[in-house]
Formats: structure tokens, C-alpha cells, sequence
């Protein structure tokens, strides 16, 4: 299948109003990734031709900046399944941030859950690194001690988180705290500026058998993995339930053993109707208050039982913080109360 390449792009929609978009520094990152090679399998040798979903990833992370000059987004959280690159994508980042980033005698570190882990994006970059003659002339790899060091001549100093994973199956981890998080932001129930969110996945209500839904969950379906291993794994899944959990995880990048909340948020949104808080004085009503002492919310809900079986639960609920500390929460919690405040709410 021909490489996907990138066209119409047009900046992500989390770019904030005050930033703008550099295309000659997206295009700088760009081309210096292209430089590189990939290290692994077939495409080993071969340059690192950037597919479209990928491209677009580089030129909203270093391209997007603030008044300053300095990026935008300071942490990236990109959540894909498996056999989608992460690991190259990984590597060649690392690479620009320590040899094409402009900063002096800059440091790049991997993490993991473990160092065998950490150890595969450092070998994809040295790797990288041998298969660049430029690169090659001027970094030096001190794989005893899994270092690469290159030392530039200018000064620019910025940071960057670039996580990049597939969902786990344990929601008691600092992955899924940042996934929640993520996920929060596409949904528009926080904001943060600086943290830039991609997930790639089949939502847990979507059939997972389904071609279509397959192909809306990796984004390199039929490039860097065909159709016929994912076709193959699900069947494996149909025929042995002992691994449907393992090809949503990998292959559609659902967390599989998530929390799972009384109530999703799909069938709470579904629930909503438009109430006349008028028309329910004197019926028979149930209140339940939480005080908030120090960082919570102070919550007051009122529900109002059926009057008849053909009468709806009426749920009015009623949330309090302190106005002097609105700002800081805006900051902590990335949740814009502010906005809420001057809407009347």
C-alpha cells in the first residue's frame, strides 16, 4: 500500500488563541526526521517517510508556538495499539530534541516501565544514528552506558514530554491517570494549553469484530501492518474468549479492565431533559450534601422520585467552589471554572 502522505493541514484545534503556527520550524522537524531511517523489519534501510497521521503529530508539536517563540505544548500523549511505530516515532523525536533542537549540550531521556523497555527506543535512535552519515559524523554513541551525546553550538532552552503508548490493563497506574486526562481534554471537560492529546482507538460500545472499526483504531492499518494479521488475530479472538481481551487492548487500544463507573457518561449525557424548577415545589424530594473542606467541590443534589410510572427520576445538582481560589483551580485541575463563571453557572 502506498505511503499516506499529509495534505490540507491545518493546525490542531487545541492550538490556543495567542499562539501561531510556524511552518518553517514544522517543516525544519519535518525534514529532519525524513533524514533518518528506519532500523526494523522490512522497512529497515528504508528513509523514514513520515505517514500523514504521523506528520501531523510533528508539525502541531513544533510548529504550534507561543508570542515567545517557545513551543506550546510541553507534553504530548499519544495512545495507539501496537505494531504502529511507537517505538521509531520515539526514537526519531528523541533525535530532534538532542541534535536538531538548537539547544546546547541538550538531554534527551527515555523511560519505561522497565530498562529492557527503555533500552528498545535508545537502540532504534543509536541505530538511527549509524544509518545517518551526518548524524553518524557528529554524535557520539556510548552504548555500555546507553548515552548519546551530541554537542550543538546554539542555545534554546525548552522541554518536551513525548509519551507515546498503547492502553494498559491496570487503571491503577500513572499511564491511565494521564490517559484519564487526555481523554478529559478531547471531551472538552478540561483544559490545559500545554498538554496535547492524540488516542487512537475503538470506543468500548463499537463492535470489535468490525473492519471499519479496526481501521478508525490504527491509523497505519495496511502500512506498517496488514490487514490480514489483524484479521487473523481476530479471529483467534472469536474462536478462544480468552484473548478477546488481549486484541482489543493491543489491536483497538481499549482499556481492558478499566473501572467501570454506575454510570457511563454517554448514558448520563442521554438521560438529560429540560427541567422547570417551578413545577417541582412541593413534590417529595431526597438531598444529599458533600462539604468540601480544602481542595474539593461543596455538592448539593436534589432528586426527585416518580410521581407515576410514566414520570422521570428529576436530578438537580448544585456545585460550589471559592471564588478567591478560582484561578488556582483553573491551573491544578485544568478545568475551566472561570470560563463556567462567566457564563452565569
Amino acid at each position: 500500500m502506498p505511503m499516506r502522505k499529509l495534505k490540507n493541514y491545518k493546525p490542531t484545534r487545541f492550538m490556543a488563541k495567542s499562539s501561531h503556527y510556524s511552518k518553517e520550524m514544522a517543516d525544519f522537524a519535518v525534514m529532519f526526521i525524513e533524514q533518518l531511517c528506519h532500523t526494523k523489519g522490512t522497512w529497515a534501510g528504508k528513509p523514514f517517510e513520515l505517514i500523514d497521521w504521523q506528520e501531523r503529530i510533528i508539525r502541531d508539536l513544533f510548529g504550534v508556538l507561543k508570542p515567545n517563540g517557545y513551543r506550546q505544548f510541553n507534553t504530548a500523549y499519544i495512545e495507539i495499539p501496537k505494531k504502529m511505530g511507537k517505538s521509531e516515532l520515539a526514537a526519531a523525536v528523541a533525535l530532534l530534541l538532542c541534535c536538531g533542537d538548537g539547544e546546547e549540550r541538550a538531554e534527551v531521556y527515555g523511560c519505561a516501565a522497565d530498562r529492557q523497555q527503555a533500552t528498545i527506543v535508545f537502540d532504534v535512535a543509536a541505530d538511527m544514528v549509524r544509518m545517518c552519515p551526518a548524524l553518524n559524523r557528529r554524535v557520539k554513541i556510548l552504548a555500555s552506558q546507553k548515552r548519546i551525546i551530541y554537542e550543538p553550538t546554539n542555545s534554546f532552552y525548552q522541554v518536551l514530554y513525548f509519551l507515546i503508548t498503547t492502553a494498559g490493563n491496570d487503571t491503577n497506574t500513572i499511564c491511565y491517570e494521564v490517559h484519564q486526562k487526555a481523554q478529559d481534554i478531547l471531551d472538552g471537560r478540561k483544559v490545559d494549553p500545554t498538554f496535547y492529546p492524540v488516542i487512537y482507538g475503538a470506543s468500548p460500545s463499537e463492535d470489535w469484530t468490525d473492519p471499519k472499526v479496526w481501521k478508525k483504531a490504527n491509523p497505519s492499518l495496511g502500512i506498517t501492518v496488514g490487514m490480514d494479521k489483524v484479521e487473523a488475530a481476530c479471529e483467534s479472538a472469536k474462536q478462544n474468549p480468552g484473548e478477546e481481551n488481549a486484541f482489543r487492548q493491543l489491536r483497538l487500544n481499549q482499556w481492558v479492565k478499566q473501572a467501570i463507573r454506575w454510570m457511563p457518561m454517554d448514558k448520563w449525557d442521554a438521560c438529560a431533559f429540560p427541567v422547570n424548577e417551578d413545577d417541582l415545589e412541593g413534590r417529595v424530594c431526597y438531598g444529599g450534601l458533600d462539604l468540601s473542606s480544602t481542595t474539593d467541590i461543596t455538592a448539593f443534589v436534589l432528586v426527585f422520585p416518580p410521581e407515576d410510572e410514566n414520570d422521570k427520576y428529576v436530578v438537580l445538582p448544585y456545585f460550589w467552589v471559592p471564588e478567591d481560589t478560582l484561578d488556582l483551580r483553573v491551573k491544578r485541575d485544568h478545568v475551566p471554572y472561570d470560563i463556567w463563571q462567566r457564563q452565569g453557572f
